[in-house]
């Protein structure tokens, strides 16, 4: 397993052991760029990812315009469950 900036060395266990957790970084100093979570989506779903969560703060906007909703839906089109908090 591979620490996340030096953090959480070891193994995470939990309702699913055989798990595993794959984190993508989509924040920099500029902010979270939907361009960037986008991107992490698209990477996530071509690792054969089963489960995406995402937890980012932010404004809300109309369904249409709101692309992290738009991409989320476009997920869905290849049958991945996405959680978004």
């Amino acid at each position: 397993m591979t620490p996340m900036l030096g953090n959480a060395n070891g193994t995470a266990v939990g309702m699913t052991p055989l798990a595993h957790l794959t984190i993508y970084k989509v924040c920099s100093d500029f902010g979270c760029l939907d361009s960037d979570i986008l991107a992490a989506m698209d990477a996530a779903v071509e690792d054969g990812m089963d489960v995406l969560f995402l937890s980012l703060g932010g404004g809300s906007a109309p369904i249409f315009e709101d692309s992290m909703a738009v991409g989320t839906l476009e997920g869905m089109n290849f049958h991945d469950l996405f959680s978004r908090e």
